[in-house]
């Protein structure tokens, strides 16, 4: 019965209603003028109108049995049409669900209509995303029906992805996959009241959006590889340190294993050589777990980073030295023990490439502003916090963390890896408190496709979809997900339910585009002709099959138009993706320019790390270098406060 619902049925309806109402009285009275002298009478000299003719004509019984036997047969007709209908359909039991007419047999592919853009997402008025309030609010209530992810605008209404779905969106540069797509879904989510994770390349998100965060009551968080000095501050190792200090040795484990696997598994030599990543994995998660044990080391809570797991391995790599120190230091089963373990029954030659690969793994963290960045955790962020404290956080008030992540310079992404590695890990863990966030969290990826493998995305993607993580993941092309998770690419684009298209230059990506959106059958009419005295012309009606959008089509995809494709159960459709600028809410926005960013290079001769005391383990005398001429020493408070952001 869908189609009562069309204005395609109901137009054509009222008006031959209307016209079968007034022209039905009309004959009636003609055939009664015909041997009645009353209507002869009144035909001739008064003519027919509606207000005079009705009331006489109900008198006649001959005129109530003429409606009701015509008004018998438009029932009956249209009884057997319904059900010649039903009859057909039931040939083809998908039928009823893809609401086709007429031949579907080489398929039945069309574009989303009106109203069916309501079913899986919601429609909602612009007048919904209002202004931040004038003060900061204590705390901040999720509104799930206006947190969603833009799919395009109807007018002046919004259309949103307000479940759970993970999308992907694909988008080359120049399309404006930032202005179109993202900066509107921020604007929308904080109306929402979600937790936001930001992929931020260029910082720009942070800049048009930070104002208007925090006026919302969000706690902005900023982690930036690009300038450090602007970042809070982040120890990796904070949760294992935690871990350790609550008696809690398997779960220091399993997170020093997944530093060690996050950060080798970045590296070149592990698609090579597997020998050698998974030895240095195993190396580096026996420094991990040695670091963050401060009793046994005697690091003080300051020493505890990777910065001292580089020095220990730089210190101690040459012959057994190393063996030695973990014996020193170490009680028999202690963690940190029994994953070296595996390092003492390597050969002299193969223990001398496994440090040259883990130092060479580790060496990030020597880097001036790298070691700065990962040598304190600022307590702000939700890393490193049990998941009670996280739960209560996110009941009170969202949070918005930004990761300007440079997308020219790669030699930072194991970083960012780690981070949303351990972020992601940590939520998971709240979620697993009362089975579900109090606040949903959406990850917004932008040049997802250009950072490294994140271990076990996957799963991150199905377990996290029921806890109330939300991601969306913006790549240029398919290739850049098969190229970073290989076999795995083809689970990750499938476990997104929602496919946003803007435009794309790879020919691949349009082929399988094109084959998402499906067949249609179409009718061709081929004619045939004979020459000659008494030549025959023929033409013929034939059914046949073309894709509802090509793959050239969908390489020459027209600039501020979205493809939606959302799974399962619904057709594809098209939408206006207007830019930033055309939406309300950007005349509140302004973009702020970054400012406080301090030099570094003379801090990494400031942190505390291991080899700075006046003897290690073994009780040998270490000196700390001398600084370089016209470099100071000043306390790591002196180079940034961490207020930039608070």
């Amino acid at each position: 019965m869908d189609f009562l619902r069309r204005r395609a049925f109901w137009v054509p309806f009222l008006f031959g209603a209307v016209l079968w109402l007034a022209v039905l009285p009309t004959v009636i009275i003609g055939l009664e003028a015909l041997h009645h002298p009353f209507w002869q009478h009144l035909l001739i000299h008064h003519g027919y109108y509606p207000w005079i003719g009705w009331p006489p004509i109900w008198q006649y019984p001959a005129a109530k049995t003429l409606a009701a036997q015509l008004g018998g047969a438009g029932l009956l007709g249209w009884g057997y049409l319904r059900a010649k209908d039903t009859a057909s359909r039931e040939d083809d039991p998908l039928a009823t669900a893809w609401a086709t007419k007429g031949s579907v047999s080489y398929g039945s592919a069309r574009w989303r209509k009106g109203r069916e853009w309501q079913h899986g997402l919601s429609v909602v008025p612009h007048t919904a995303l209002t202004p931040p309030p004038s003060t900061p609010p204590e705390t901040v209530s999720p509104q799930p029906a206006l947190g969603g992810i833009v799919c395009g605008r109807q007018g002046k209404q919004a259309v949103l992805a307000t479940g759970d779905l993970h999308t992907l969106l694909i988008g080359v540069p120049g399309v404006g996959k930032t202005r179109r797509i993202i900066l509107p879904t921020i604007a929308w989510c904080a109306a929402g009241g979600e937790a936001l994770v930001l992929g931020d390349p260029k910082g720009e998100l942070a800049s048009w959006t930070t104002a208007d965060l925090t006026a919302r009551g969000y706690a902005v968080l900023r982690f930036d590889l690009r300038q450090p000095a602007l970042s809070r501050r982040w120890n990796p190792l904070a949760p294992v340190i935690a871990a350790m200090q609550a008696g809690q040795w398997a779960t220091a484990s399993r997170q020093a294993w997944t530093i060690a696997h996050a950060l080798v598994g970045q590296q070149p030599l592990g698609a090579d050589n597997q020998l050698w990543s998974n030895t240095s994995e195993t190396l580096i998660a026996a420094l991990v777990l040695a670091v963050a044990d401060g009793v046994q080391t005697g690091l003080t809570p300051d020493q505890q980073h990777l910065f001292s797991a580089y020095h220990i391995l730089m210190t101690h790599a040459q012959g057994t030295a190393l063996d030695q120190w973990f014996d020193a230091t170490f009680p028999d089963r202690h963690p940190a023990k029994e994953a070296y373990a595996m390092i003492r029954t390597a050969a002299a030659e193969t223990r001398q490439s496994i440090y040259v690969t883990a130092t060479a793994t580790l060496r990030l963290f020597a880097d001036p502003e790298i070691a700065w960045l990962t040598a304190a955790q600022d307590p702000a962020w939700p890393l490193g916090r049990s998941a009670l404290d996280i739960v209560e956080q996110l009941t009170q008030k969202p949070f918005a963390i930004f990761l300007v992540i440079p997308d020219e310079d790669s030699t930072r992404y194991p970083l960012a890896t780690l981070f949303l590695t351990q972020l992601i890990q940590t939520l998971v863990d709240a979620a697993n408190v009362k089975g579900r966030l109090p606040r949903r969290v959406t990850f917004l990826l932008d040049e997802f496709g250009n950072l490294p493998p994140i271990p076990d995305f996957e799963k991150a993607l199905t377990v996290g979809r029921g806890r109330g993580l939300r991601f969306l993941l913006a790549v240029q092309a398919l290739q850049q997900l098969r190229d970073q998770y290989d076999k795995k690419a083809e689970i990750l684009s499938g476990t997104c339910q929602l496919w946003l298209y803007l435009g794309t230059a790879d020919p691949d990506t349009a082929e399988t585009l094109s084959k998402k959106c499906g067949q249609k059958t179409i009718q061709t009419q081929s004619t045939a002709q004979t020459l000659g005295t008494g030549g025959a012309r023929s033409v013929t009606d034939t059914y046949t099959s073309r894709a509802l959008v090509t793959a050239d089509e969908i390489l020459r995809w027209p600039v501020g138009k979205v493809l939606v494709l959302q799974q399962p159960g619904a057709f594809p459709g098209v939408l206006p993706a207007p830019d930033l600028s055309q939406w309300p809410i950007a005349k509140l926005w302004q973009p702020a320019p970054d400012t406080g960013a301090t030099d570094l290079n003379q801090a990494v001769l400031t942190i505390p790390r291991y080899g700075q005391a006046k003897q290690n383990a073994l009780g040998q005398p270490l000196e700390r270098p001398a600084l370089k001429a016209g470099w100071r020493e000043a306390p790591l408070d002196d180079v940034n406060d961490g207020t930039a952001f608070s």
